[in-house]
Parts: C-alpha cells; structure tokens; sequence
C-alpha cells in the first residue's frame, strides 16, 4: 500500500472487489457525523497515474 497525494494505492487479494473497497472508503468514521464521503478507483496490475 502507498499514498500519492490525494490517491491511495492498495495491493488487495483478488476476492476484494473494488466495490467493496470504495464502500468501506466512502463510509463516514462515527467522530464526523454529517461528512459525506464518497470514493472511486479502478483496477489495474501496476501503478500508472491517469
């Protein structure tokens, strides 16, 4: 895993679907209430900057 800037790279198994990845990013920890969050991504197997 690394950060880049406002990007977040994840090496998951291949059961992890990128679905269930956004969903639990997107979630809104319980010390922010009212923040919306919401995540998007896409697959790939390496790094490249769009």
């Amino acid at each position: 895993m690394m950060h880049v800037h406002d990007e977040a790279v994840l090496e998951v198994p291949l059961e992890v679907s990128l679905q269930d990845v956004c969903t639990l990013m997107g979630k809104t920890p319980p010390w922010a209430k009212g923040l919306l969050l919401r995540a998007d991504g896409y697959e790939c197997n390496f790094y490249k900057k769009d």
